[in-house]
C-alpha cells in the first residue's frame, strides 16, 4: 500500500477508467491533431502529407512504447533501487524478497494507457501508410 492510499488521498489514476477515459482520449485527440498539424506544416518542404504523417506518428509510437514500458515495468524503480544500493553506508540484513518488494514498482494505469495509446497511433500510422 503507497503513502497515499495510507493518507486518503485520492489521485487521477484512482479514479474508475469511466473517469478517466475522456482525459485519455482528449490528450490522444491533441496528440494526433499536433501530428496532422506538423505534418501539414513539413509537407510545405517537400515530402507528401502522408509521408509525414505517417513518420510522425511512428515517432509518437515510439515515444510512448518507451515512456509508459520504462515507468509501467518498474525500470526507473530498480533502476534507482541499484543507485541507493550502490551509495547506501551502512548494510542491512534485508533479504532479497524483502528488497524486490520494496523496488517493485506501485500500481501505475497511466503506463498502460501510454502503450495502449501508441498502439493507436501505430495503427492510424499503418492505415495513412497503406492508403
Amino acid at each position: 500500500m503507497s503513502a497515499r492510499e495510507e493518507a486518503g488521498e485520492l489521485g487521477f489514476d484512482d479514479l474508475p477508467l469511466r473517469e478517466r477515459m475522456p482525459e485519455y482520449l482528449a490528450v490522444f485527440g491533441f496528440g494526433l491533431g499536433g501530428a496532422i498539424l506538423f505534418a501539414v506544416v513539413l509537407t510545405m518542404f517537400g515530402p507528401t502529407f502522408r509521408g509525414s504523417l505517417t513518420n510522425i506518428l511512428v515517432v509518437y509510437t515510439v515515444v510512448l512504447f518507451l515512456t509508459g514500458g520504462t515507468t509501467g515495468g518498474g525500470y526507473l524503480n530498480l533502476g534507482m533501487g541499484s543507485l541507493a544500493a550502490v551509495s547506501r553506508r551502512e548494510r542491512t540484513a534485508e533479504t532479497l524478497d524483502e528488497r524486490l518488494q520494496r523496488l517493485r514498482p506501485e500500481r501505475n494505469p497511466r503506463a498502460f494507457w501510454q502503450v495502449i495509446g501508441g498502439l493507436g497511433y501505430l495503427a492510424i500510422a499503418i492505415v495513412v501508410g497503406t492508403w
